[in-house]
């Protein structure tokens, strides 16, 4: 994992003429306009930092993890991730859902997966296999194009 090349191949690819050597991460701002916090469940981190790569594994049950594969399988499927599922298990690892478990981070209180969420996660996997693509997809991708290119980029249709 080397998250600083990435950032750089981003850049390139981007035009954009500063590499994240040369980024002041200081000055990054969140969506409400606050300094920038490294994301991450395992402890303060600044900067970009790989430290926690791989540490779900040891945190997260078997479960636990089939169930994020499954509710992001295409997207995962697209940037090139190895799966514990396969496109099969998709549907029967979000119809079992988790029990929801007390939350540590107050912000995430939005994410509980719950009987309203199993539904849209279905309703969004039912979307992916349609073909052709179908009406009301705007509750479910932000672009409809995003749809297409999660589509092909996971193998859910031909090109």
């Amino acid at each position: 994992v080397n998250p600083v090349g990435e950032i750089e191949l981003a850049c390139e690819f981007l035009n954009l003429p500063d590499s994240p050597s040369s980024f002041n991460m200081d000055g990054f701002k969140d969506y409400e306009g606050n300094p920038w916090a490294a994301n991450s469940s395992f402890g303060s981190k600044s900067g970009i930092n790989n430290s926690s790569v791989g540490k779900y594994s040891q945190n997260l049950t078997e479960e636990q993890i089939n169930l994020i594969e499954a509710c992001c399988w295409p997207e995962l499927k697209s940037i090139g991730y190895e799966l514990n599922i396969s496109r099969s298990d998709v549907g029967e690892c979000i119809g079992k859902g988790i029990e929801s478990e007390k939350l540590e981070r107050n912000e995430l209180s939005n994410y509980l997966f719950n009987d309203l969420t199993i539904k849209q996660e279905f309703e969004r996997w039912e979307l992916l296999n349609q073909k052709p693509i179908g009406k009301n997809t705007q509750n479910h991708f932000v672009f409809e194009s995003s749809l297409t290119k999660l589509q092909l980029a996971s193998n859910l249709m031909s090109v």
